[in-house]
Parts: C-alpha cells; sequence; structure tokens
C-alpha cells in the first residue's frame, strides 16, 4: 500500500475520530449547504489549517527579517538564504511552543473526509503536499486514537 493509500485508510476508517469529526461538522451545516456544500467546506478547512499552521506565523517573521536585511544594505539573494533559515528554525519551535501543529493537520486531514470529489477538490495540492510530509503518518495515527 503506497503512503497516500495507506492516510487514506487513517482519515477514511470508518468510526474513526476523522469519520466523527467530519460528519458532525457536515451535520452542523445549514439545511442549504448540506445538499449543494461543493468545494467550499474544503477551502474553508484549508484557510483554517493555514490560519494556525506555525509555518505561517515563522514565514511572516522571516519576511520582516528580509526586509530589514535588506534595508540595512545586505543583498537580496543573501536574505533570502538568512530568511529560509529563519523559517526552518522558527517553524518547529513556534509548532511545539504554541501547539498549533496539530490543529493544522487535522483539518486538512478531514478535508477528504468532507470533499464531495477528491478529484477535482481545490486542496488536493495542498494535501499532497501536506501528506507527504514526514511524519504525517505517525500525527494522524495518533489523532485517530484520541
Amino acid at each position: 500500500m503506497n503512503g497516500y493509500a495507506f492516510i487514506g485508510s487513517i482519515i477514511l476508517e470508518p468510526g474513526s475520530w476523522f469519520e466523527e469529526a467530519a460528519n458532525a461538522i457536515i451535520d452542523a451545516l445549514p439545511e442549504g449547504h448540506r445538499e449543494n456544500a461543493g468545494h467550499w467546506l474544503c477551502s474553508l478547512l484549508l484557510d483554517a489549517a493555514k490560519a494556525v499552521d506555525p509555518a505561517t506565523y515563522a514565514g511572516f517573521i522571516a519576511d520582516g527579517v528580509k526586509e530589514r536585511l535588506i534595508g540595512a544594505g545586505v543583498s537580496k539573494a543573501a536574505a533570502n538564504i538568512f530568511a529560509a533559515a529563519v523559517t526552518k528554525t522558527l517553524n518547529p519551535i513556534l509548532a511545539h511552543a504554541i501547539g498549533l501543529g496539530h490543529a493544522s493537520l487535522a483539518m486538512k486531514a478531514l478535508i477528504p473526509a468532507v470533499c464531495p470529489d477528491l478529484d477535482r477538490c481545490p486542496a488536493q495540492k495542498d494535501l499532497f503536499k501536506t501528506f507527504a510530509m514526514p511524519g504525517v503518518v505517525d500525527h494522524l495515527e495518533a489523532l485517530a486514537a484520541k
């Protein structure tokens, strides 16, 4: 079984936390949205996942550092390299300090469970990138066990 199929089996496992959460989300939708939900819920979950992703904040900090370095006369190439290093360093620190890394992953993992058509899902590219990251299977299994 390839990695994506294994991840799918965790997320779409009957009776899993992900299935229960997806059903609760769908049940909470107003009547008019249930039948015609389309991909707006997929997009909403993806936007929410990005909003709580520590990488978002690490990127904001790195952008500020890069601007200040360029303003101080450092070359753009050197500032970009330094900003990338800041992002890579801050991402795990923020994930641990804020504790929202798992929330972002959980929201992204719910997308396949609520999506009406994964082949046409606007979140598909982001999901592939997320699910290809090292350690994701372990985190998903831990979330599913809760």
